[in-house]
């Protein structure tokens, strides 16, 4: 009897000391956070293949696991921590999720190595949120313009080719505009979109006068202001006849 008294506190006190040691285990910090990756947790890049002077964007879609609103914003930095690229601030209501973007111009041909995180003052955010990617910058493509042929006839005033040659790389937008010159004055022509691939395509111009202007504009004005080229003929020798 005396042996069976003295293992009984024994034994609660064992079972006491479990059911402690459940209770006082630390909550996970990653459950206390507000902003967590909707779905992928990868960066997506748009832009590539990239050319100097192109735009990149990187984007990523976020999604607020808490209880009140708050603004995300998405930071690209260069691998000494320098911010090239600080993205709007977008609010993202609870239990929703948005888009979440900063863009970025190379300026250099090469590899760019980047990371990436998205930043919050209204809430802690999920580590899955940060990262690191890198891109590969071409060389600046080249758009030039030049003459094939110029005719002028009495009957069916000016006939040229122009031919527009873009270097290698992607397809680029453009738009055409060509112009006549009146008393040396070169008003804007009206614009006609079109897409220029790499290597060289013609364009082909008819109109009554002898002097005029073509222009290639970039519609976006991200890559190029615009290519100019002028042309004048002296109508006077292809006539039979001088003119006043």
């Amino acid at each position: 009897m005396v042996i069976a008294r003295v293992a009984m506190p024994m034994r609660r006190i064992a079972v006491l000391t479990i059911v402690l040691a459940l209770f006082s285990a630390p909550v996970s910090a990653e459950g206390e956070k507000m902003f967590y990756p909707a779905g992928s947790s990868e960066i997506t890049i748009i832009g590539e293949p990239a050319h100097v002077g192109d735009q990149l964007t990187a984007s990523i879609l976020v999604s607020n696991r808490g209880s009140d609103p708050g603004y995300v914003r998405l930071v690209l930095t260069d691998l000494s921590g320098s911010n090239l690229s600080i993205g709007e601030d977008v609010l993202i209501s609870p239990g929703s999720s948005r888009e979440v973007s900063a863009h970025l111009t190379p300026a250099s041909a090469g590899a760019l190595e980047l990371n990436w995180d998205v930043s919050s003052e209204d809430g802690e955010i999920s580590s899955a949120l940060s990262g690191s990617f890198e891109v590969q910058v071409l060389e600046s493509q080249a758009l030039g313009l030049s003459f094939d042929s110029v005719q002028w006839t009495l009957s069916d005033g000016l006939d040229c080719q122009i031919s527009a040659s873009l270097t290698e790389g992607k397809e680029r937008a453009v738009n055409v505009s060509i112009s006549l010159i009146n008393q040396g004055v070169s008003p804007r022509g009206s614009e006609v979109p079109d897409d220029i691939r790499p290597g060289t395509e013609a364009v082909v111009h008819r109109s009554g006068a002898a002097r005029g202007r073509a222009r290639l504009s970039d519609p976006r004005g991200e890559w190029l202001d615009f290519v100019e080229l002028r042309y004048e003929l002296n109508v006077a020798d292809q006539l039979d006849i001088p003119l006043d």
